[in-house]
């Protein structure tokens, strides 16, 4: 008995992982909502300097409502984000390929493998959110 609980546990734990694994590359449900709605974006900062981060600009009302287990997830999809922007930087650049910049933003995202989180209080005349306030960095 005793030597069937540590292997209780493995499963346990292992299930787990996968469960979080597979919600992180589907999607989470609040993450996704908030992409639907405009409350949220995945964008790339700072991607001119040698530190880019794949951000993650939320509406201060909707990260309140995101749990611990959603925090988690979007961790999880902002790793996702970056493996991808690190294989298909052109998606995430925004200057002409003639730019005499675009080689090392190109260089600087597929090198990247930070992330943040930034909070809008508000969104502009033109329904974009605003940087307000960065509150998550991971080096």
């Amino acid at each position: 008995m005793r030597t069937s609980i540590p292997a209780i546990v493995s499963i346990i734990v292992i299930f787990l992982l996968n469960t979080t694994y597979v919600n992180a590359a589907r999607g989470n449900s609040k993450v996704n909502d908030c992409l639907k709605t405009k409350n949220c974006k995945f964008i790339v900062t700072g991607a001119a300097t040698e530190d880019p981060k794949m951000s993650f600009l939320v509406q201060e009302s909707t990260w309140k409502s995101f749990t611990a287990f959603d925090k988690n997830d979007l961790k999880h999809i902002l790793k996702a984000k970056i493996a991808d922007a690190n294989q298909k930087p052109d998606k995430h650049i925004h200057v002409s390929k003639k730019a005499p910049s675009y080689e090392r933003i190109k260089r600087n995202i597929e090198n990247m493998r930070s992330y943040s989180v930034f909070l809008s209080f508000g969104k502009n005349t033109k329904g974009n959110l605003q940087f307000d306030q960065e509150i998550l960095i991971n080096y």
